[in-house]
């Protein structure tokens, strides 16, 4: 399975690889009232506070794509169902 990201400063369109994601790591960002900017918060906040949105720094090769948790993104959902997964194991 691909997985589409774009870089629209570069005007690429990059597919990658899930089978090749070599790491994944989750932080966590708390938005700002009123605002669109998120701010680092701690893993236990992260995870224990419903307005905590997960930061993922996904490694494909030698690429490091940064992206935001948006959960009507299609490219997040397959990054969620790996988070998911690998939380059973």
């Amino acid at each position: 399975m691909f997985i589409r990201v774009i870089r629209p400063k570069e005007e690429k369109e990059i597919l990658l690889n899930v089978a090749n994601i070599w790491k994944i790591e989750v932080s966590y960002g708390v938005p700002s009232e009123g605002t669109a900017i998120l701010y680092g918060t701690s893993l236990r906040d992260g995870a224990e506070n419903p307005e905590a949105i997960r930061l993922y720094k996904v490694f494909v090769g030698s690429e490091t794509i940064s992206l935001v948790g948006n959960p009507n993104d299609p490219v997040i959902k397959v990054l969620e169902d790996i988070y998911k997964d690998a939380l059973k194991a």
